[in-house]
């Protein structure tokens, strides 16, 4: 019974698509791709942050 009610919690990562089992509602990713991911989502987000700092024409950017 414990198999079958985790095999339809299984999702599909939307990366790679390996069915993996949730940690919580809100995983997207399997373990593997979620590192990688994240390290992904982190570098955009800087860039994005760094890209706000030199258009404030601030001398020293942070």
């Amino acid at each position: 019974e414990t198999a079958l009610f985790h095999r339809l919690n299984a999702k599909k990562c939307a990366v790679c698509g390996a069915l993996f089992t949730p940690g919580s509602n809100r995983a997207k990713y399997c373990p593997e791709c979620a590192a990688r991911m994240k390290r992904i989502n982190a570098a955009k987000r800087k860039r994005k942050q760094r890209e706000k700092c030199h258009a404030l024409g601030a001398e020293k950017p942070l």
